[in-house]
């Protein structure tokens, strides 16, 4: 892997390797851009196929989360950071107090926030060595878990979409399927069912499907299955590159709105879209809610603020479809020119 080009490539401006014997930490911190302010991002601790793979992740991360921040009208900047997960059952709490180490060492250039594999436990016990850490227990004066609200942010999303095709944005009788129930998705499920929509979830891991059903009606399938079914919307909330050359032509929805960064392989996917006629919500458009939540956390605002500027989603979204219906242009390259726009008029 040729680390420079990649950084070249994506206007990427560090990448910092952090490696320690005592605790076996291996991570890497993506910052893609400070020209808004710090970089913000979550932490990801996750197992990887190779290294390159793993500076990949961060990389195409980082960037996503500039993006995010800046379609949000945040003043912050876009980072990642990855921690390779290993099995060796040495102590976590030492693990993440190493990481907190290196995200002081860069004096508030990155800022550091839950992700996938990590949790708020986590977050403070970086935070007992730094304090540019957010996504803290509400009992240890943070604002919690920022999953609900993501999922808050998902569904202003699609309703925006369904105004799009309705002219009007209720859920009620709607058909949505979910890839992957997990922390967001399964928040996602809760706040739908509450808007009559009719649910198909699968995740890959069962167990999750089952609370879910425990709780809610909802039809089950498997995972090959989910992104087949004939539905509403499509709500990819797992993998990332969900929406591809190979899958596009089997889609059988009207929308696609989830949660899940990066679920288009390539940019050029969206068009493939449009010929299908199918409706894209770009995912850091309307996934921005948990990084709206943690960047309050920060900034010690309260819930209130939080819903406020999640519920902007829904207008940001509808303003993005309108634009891409006059310009006969796809929804991702309308938001990628203002964040570029936006960007670009800083000196």
């Amino acid at each position: 892997m040729e680390v420079f080009k990649e950084m070249t490539d994506g206007d990427h401006e560090e990448v910092v390797f952090c490696a320690d014997k005592a605790s076996g930490l291996r991570a890497i911190i993506a910052i893609n851009s400070t020209k808004l302010g710090p970089a913000i991002g979550g932490c990801r601790f996750m197992a990887y196929h190779s290294e390159a793979e793993a500076i990949q992740d961060a990389l195409r991360l980082a960037k996503a989360m500039t993006y995010k921040s800046a379609v949000s009208g945040l003043d912050y900047g876009g980072g990642k950071a990855v921690i390779i997960k290993h099995e060796s059952g040495r102590e976590r709490d030492l693990l993440f107090k190493k990481f907190g180490v290196f995200v002081e060492s860069l004096k508030g250039k990155y800022i550091t926030t839950v992700d996938s594999g990590t949790t708020m436990i986590d977050m403070e016990n970086i935070r007992s060595e730094t304090s540019y850490v957010t996504g803290i227990p509400t009992e240890r004066s943070g604002l919690g878990d920022p999953s609900p609200i993501t999922a808050r942010g998902v569904v202003w999303g699609m309703k925006a979409c369904l105004f799009e095709l309705y002219g009007n944005d209720s859920l009620n009788n709607k058909v949505v399927a979910i890839q992957g129930v997990g922390n967001v998705g399964y928040y996602l499920a809760l706040l739908l069912q509450k808007e009559g929509a009719r649910l198909i979830v699968a995740d890959i891991h069962e167990e999750r499907t089952k609370r879910l059903a425990n709780e809610i009606k909802v039809e089950i399938v498997s995972p090959e299955q989910i992104c087949l079914q004939e539905v509403d919307i499509l709500s990819p909330c797992a993998l990332a590159s969900t929406v591809n050359k190979k899958m596009i032509p089997f889609f059988k929805c009207k929308i696609i709105a989830g949660a899940a960064n990066n679920q288009l392989s390539k940019d050029s996917d969206a068009e493939l879209l449009v010929q299908k006629g199918i409706v894209y919500a770009p995912d850091y458009v309307i996934n921005a809610g948990g990084l709206i939540h943690v960047v309050a956390e920060y900034e010690g605002q309260r819930m209130e603020y939080v819903h406020d500027v999640v519920s902007k989603i829904y207008q940001r979204m509808r303003n993005i479809l309108s634009l891409s219906r006059e310009k006969n242009i796809p929804t991702n390259r309308i938001a990628d020119l203002m964040v570029q726009e936006k960007i670009h008029k800083l000196p």
